[in-house]
């Protein structure tokens, strides 16, 4: 991983401010979590078929933890609860 951070380092700027162990691990589950979200909410309208760059047994996994009744419950509860929430601006 040091590796990596170092390449991160050397090919990008970050506004002046260097990238720690914390933010890189945090940049990285955020994008890890959006790309599952993704693919969640592509397989939710039915589309079924694995996409390119995936490995067809981590989307055949992705699809039988997804047809799990804790998974789908979960899933009802979570919708529910972002349904209820309401943004609030703290601007002006």
């Amino acid at each position: 991983m040091a590796k990596l951070r170092l390449v991160l380092d050397n090919e990008y700027e970050y506004l002046e401010n260097e990238l720690s162990d914390r933010g890189f691990k945090n940049a990285i589950k955020r994008f890890l979590r959006g790309k599952k979200n993704k693919l969640k909410a592509r397989f939710s309208k039915g589309l079924t078929m694995c996409t390119m760059n995936i490995q067809p047994n981590q989307w055949k996994r992705l699809k039988e933890y997804w047809n799990t009744l804790l998974a789908k419950k979960k899933a009802r509860q979570m919708s529910k609860v972002w349904s209820e929430i309401v943004n609030v601006s703290h601007v002006g």
